[in-house]
Order: structure tokens, then C-alpha cells, then sequence
């Protein structure tokens, strides 16, 4: 059986190598047929073209080997080009990578060299604008800012009367028209765009979508100027009143100047942020300050205006004594009490009360320091005090505003935690 499979195996190779060779005839018999058919019109011709278009086998098959090695060659310089083009553009992708991070590094640095500069230029444009102010006074040696002081309105003119006083001058007529009443000089400096301008900045200290702020020299004080984005005019006169109306109370900043073309306001510089306090100070510390924060916003409802606002970023302090003074600033949503306010999206230190379009009262100032007072609580590692911490988070933040216990009772409870703390 084994033996007449091989032989059957061999007759059907040679019987494929028949069929090939046949097929090959009889393409090279239809060559010569149109060759053929040709010559009939000019036999002569045609036969010279049929004779010498006739190959032998072993040229076809030469022509034949010679095309399959030109394709073979031509496939393979397109596989060794689609090699070349993958490894290229391999290292060009990891050279690509090089050059970015490369540029990220050079960037980072030249970021870093640019804030650098600035605050050197800033400090020695300070120090040289010093130098100024004080050659005029030798015997100054430092330089303290003062604060300007605050110019009290005019009282209103008395209402004008026809019937004639016996005070009143000899020379005087009945018929003489009345003087207009003096309108009243505003507490602080309006300045111009020009004059707005020339104000030299010393430092950028913060950015923001609504405004931004900048420390300045101004009239030889070191003061801070907010630039207000996206707001009217009645907007900035409802903040710089409430300012005026404060004077000072709750560490509210004082207003020096005023630009309405600009939307600028010049006022005290309060110091850094709370939240840049927190991370140096210890348990007792924060707690103290939470104290003093409570007591200024006590002084700010006296004067019945409700900040609601209240966050970390909208409170200052300085170092002037022994114990460090805080600052509530940002009185851009200050507002009277009783009046209606609408909470944003993600602000979660307000009261939910502003949800609904409730009005404001000094329970809602009450639950964003309840807030504080947590933020302030995560900030301490786990200890008694933070325990009663949270315990003043849950008196103050009730979702009722009814049931919110008030400041003057938030204060006492605070000042009890002082022996925790020691």
C-alpha cells in the first residue's frame, strides 16, 4: 500500500507539471495566432514578425525568472522601507518625548526664575520708593506706615426759611436768593484713571475671577488695592459704604481712595490669609483665633450688617503686638439684614438658607462659622479639643435657622475649651 501511494503522489506532480507546460503552450499558440492574422494582410512582413517573435522555451523561462526576481527585489526594498519607516518614527516619538519633557523642565524653571525676579524687583522698588519718603527726614531711620485719618461727613445745612431771623445780618434782603447747601466731601480720595495709573504696584497678592488684589504705595503707606472684574458702579458704592459705615469694626479695613473708572478701591493691607495661619499655629492658637473671629463678627451685626461670606480666605491677620489681630475683608456680599440672597453652586460654607432665596439675619453668618470652625478642626490632630470643636460645629449648624444656637453663646462655650487646649 505504501508503495502505490508514493507512486500515485509522483503521477499527480507530473501530471500539475503537464498541465503547467500545456497551459504555457497554448498561451504562446494564441501569441502567435495574432501574429498570424496580421500577416495576411502583408504576408511578407508578417511572416519576418512571426518568425522572429518566436521564442525558445529556455528564453520564456529566463524572462520569466528574471521578472520574478525584479518583483522579489521590489518587495523587499518596500519591506525594508516600511522597516526603516517604523524605527524612524520610533525615534522620532522617543526624541519627541525627550523634547517634551526637556521643555516642561525648562518651563517649570523659567516660571520659577520669573516669580523670582518679581519679588526682587518688587522688594527693591519698595526700598528705593522708601528711600524717597524718608531723604526728605533724616533723622527717620525706619519706616512706619500710618494710617490716614478717617474724615467724619459734614452735618446736613439746616432747611432753608422764608421768615427773617433776628440773628440775622443788617444787609440781608428777602429778596436774595439762598445759597446752595455744600455738598459734602467724601472721607477718602477719588482719583482718575491718570492718577490710577501712576500708583506704583509692589506686588501681585492675589488673583481671582471677580477681581484681584495688589500691594501698593500710596501717598507713603503700604496699602492694598482690589480692582473689581464684572461689576457696576452701584455695586462698588454699596461695598465702600459699607466699609465707611464699619469704620473699622470686625478689623474691616479702612478705604484711603477710590477710582470709579477702574473700579478700584485702596484700603488697608490686613496681612496674610487665615488659611496660611493655620498651617504655623498650634491647637491653642487656632482655638483663640476662632474666639477672636467670633467677637468680630459680633461687632460687625452691631452694626447691622451681615457679612455672608464667611471663609477662610475672606479673613486676615497681623502681627503688631504679642497677640496677633484678625481681619474680616470682602464685604462685596455684605448686606443689611433682611435681605433676600441667592447661594451659588459650591459654595457650601452659606447657609442653605440662601437656597430658597431666604433672607439674611445673623443665623446664617452663624453656620459659615460653624464651617470655619470644622475647617479649623481638621487642622488639629485627634485630641479633646477637637472633639468639642465638633461639638460647636453641630450647635451652629442646623439646617433650621431657628435652632442655631447664637454668638453670645458660641463665645463663652469657646472660651471654655482654653483648659483643653493647655
Amino acid at each position: 500500500m505504501g508503495v502505490r501511494e508514493g507512486e500515485k503522489e509522483r503521477w499527480e506532480e507530473e501530471k500539475e507539471r503537464w498541465e503547467e507546460e500545456k497551459e504555457r503552450w497554448r498561451k504562446r499558440r494564441r501569441g502567435g495566432r495574432k501574429i498570424r492574422r496580421g500577416g495576411r494582410k502583408r504576408r511578407r512582413g508578417g511572416r519576418k514578425r512571426r518568425r522572429g517573435g518566436r521564442k525558445r522555451r529556455g528564453e520564456v523561462e529566463e524572462e520569466e525568472k528574471e521578472r520574478w526576481e525584479e518583483e522579489k527585489e521590489r518587495g523587499g526594498r518596500e519591506g525594508r522601507w516600511r522597516e526603516e519607516k517604523g524605527r524612524w518614527e520610533e525615534e522620532e516619538k522617543e526624541r519627541w518625548g525627550e523634547d517634551k519633557e526637556m521643555w516642561e523642565e525648562e518651563k517649570e524653571r523659567w516660571e520659577e526664575e520669573k516669580e523670582r525676579k518679581k519679588l526682587v524687583s518688587g522688594w527693591r522698588r519698595l526700598r528705593r520708593l522708601l528711600t524717597c519718603t524718608t531723604r526728605h527726614n533724616p533723622s527717620q531711620k525706619s519706616f512706619s506706615p500710618q494710617p490716614v485719618p478717617m474724615v467724619s461727613y459734614p452735618s446736613p445745612p439746616a432747611p432753608f426759611s422764608t421768615h427773617s431771623s433776628p440773628h440775622s445780618s443788617s444787609h440781608s434782603s428777602p429778596h436774595s436768593s439762598p445759597e446752595p447747601p455744600a455738598r459734602p466731601t467724601p472721607p477718602f480720595d477719588v482719583l482718575d484713571i491718570k492718577e490710577y495709573r501712576k500708583i506704583p504696584r509692589l506686588y501681585r497678592l492675589g488673583d481671582g475671577t471677580f477681581g484681584c488684589v495688589d500691594l501698593v504705595l500710596y501717598k507713603g503707606q503700604i496699602l492694598a488695592m482690589k480692582t473689581h472684574k464684572g461689576i457696576i458702579a452701584k455695586d462698588l458704592a454699596k461695598e465702600v459704604n459699607y466699609y465707611l459705615h464699619l469704620d473699622g469694626a470686625g478689623g474691616a479695613p479702612r478705604i484711603h481712595a477710590v477710582c470709579l473708572q477702574s473700579y478700584a478701591v485702596l484700603m488697608d493691607y490686613t496681612g496674610v490669609t487665615y488659611d496660611k495661619y493655620l498651617k504655623i499655629a498650634t491647637p491653642k492658637e487656632k482655638l483663640k483665633s476662632l474666639i477672636k473671629i467670633a467677637e468680630s463678627l459680633c461687632e460687625i451685626h452691631e452694626k447691622h450688617i451681615i457679612h455672608n461670606d464667611l471663609k477662610v480666605n475672606n479673613i486676615t491677620i497681623t502681627f503688631q503686638g504679642e497677640e496677633p489681630e484678625l481681619h474680616l475683608i470682602d464685604f462685596g456680599m455684605a448686606t443689611a439684614p433682611g435681605t433676600a440672597v441667592r447661594r451659588g453652586d459650591g459654595c457650601y460654607w452659606m447657609a442653605p438658607d440662601f437656597e430658597y432665596g431666604e433672607a439674611a439675619s445673623s443665623f446664617s453668618d452663624i453656620y459659615s462659622f460653624g464651617s470655619l470652625v470644622y475647617e479649623v478642626g481638621k487642622t488639629i490632630p485627634d485630641s479633646p479639643l477637637r472633639d468639642c470643636l465638633y461639638m460647636v460645629v453641630e450647635m451652629t449648624q442646623v439646617e433650621d435657622p431657628t435652632f442655631r444656637d447664637s454668638l453670645e453663646e458660641v463665645i463663652p462655650t469657646l472660651y471654655s475649651f482654653l483648659t483643653i487646649a493647655d
